[in-house]
């Protein structure tokens, strides 16, 4: 397995497969937000406890009309890191909260 994860202007990816490889610009609403939560701050909140408990360190989708979020412990359980895609079929990033 080999994981690149130094951004949009990787030169990784380009060793990886051989040939140029450059950074195109969107026009589809192609990113994401991401965030890292403290688990303790979920945990200790009755209404989001259960993303917590008993978490088996997988990948988990939360998806809803027009909203998407990504979400899975990092750092040894001591952070989640979520990613919170825009809805593609706005003109605008939609809100969306989560706590």
């Amino acid at each position: 397995m080999i994981i690149a994860a130094d951004g949009v202007h990787s030169s990784s990816v380009e060793e990886i497969i051989g040939k140029p490889n450059p950074a195109l610009p969107t026009s589809n609403y192609n990113f994401a937000f991401r965030f890292l939560i403290p688990s303790a701050e979920i945990a200790a909140d009755p209404e989001t406890v259960q993303f917590t408990e008993d978490d088996d360190g997988r990948v988990k989708f939360f998806v809803a009309e027009g909203r998407r979020l990504v979400w899975y412990p990092c750092r040894k359980y001591a952070s989640l890191l979520a990613a919170k895609c825009p809805d593609l079929h706005k003109d605008s990033v939609t809100r969306f909260t989560i706590l």
